[in-house]
């Protein structure tokens, strides 16, 4: 087995952030901060993304990491007047240097993910939950703890 392929899942259910509806800027706002809290030099990049309405940073169907930055670079782009259906959010603890993108990143993929490096990758699964995947116990145990979910061993 790669030695980056994710180790620990976890599935969060909108209701066990803030609201029925799964994908919008608070929830994520919510796990974006909570993410930051555990590490705050985290970078961001985005892949893969579908929303209601079209058009949010215009990434749709874009199987390349595109890069946000910060937690608050992330934040601040954010939107509420649009809802995430799906995307792949990757994040870093640290700016990764000369990144080559070994793998598609689809949001939709069933596979076990390879993280290259990443800290962990956060997944809204069609307005109904989001799957976080990553191989590091620590920062899964952080977001069971604060969200009161399982961890699932891949």
């Amino acid at each position: 087995m790669n030695s980056d392929m994710a180790k620990y899942f976890i599935k969060l259910k909108p209701k066990m952030i803030s609201s029925d509806l799964c994908g919008t800027k608070e929830q994520l706002d919510i796990i974006i901060n909570l993410i930051n809290q555990f590490n705050s030099k985290i970078v961001w990049y985005l892949a893969d993304l579908e929303t209601i309405p079209d058009g949010w940073l215009n990434l749709k169907s874009n199987h390349i990491p595109y890069f946000i930055g910060s937690t608050n670079d992330l934040i601040n782009k954010l939107d509420n007047k649009y809802q995430i259906i799906f995307a792949t959010f990757i994040c870093f603890n640290e700016q990764p240097k000369n990144k080559d993108w070994t793998r598609s990143y689809w949001s939709e993929d069933n596979e076990v993910p390879d993280l290259q490096g990443a800290l962990l990758e956060i997944r809204p699964f069609d307005t109904s939950y989001y799957e976080i995947y990553s191989k590091d116990l620590k920062i899964m145990q952080f977001i069971s703890n604060e969200f009161k979910c399982e961890i699932e061993y891949l």
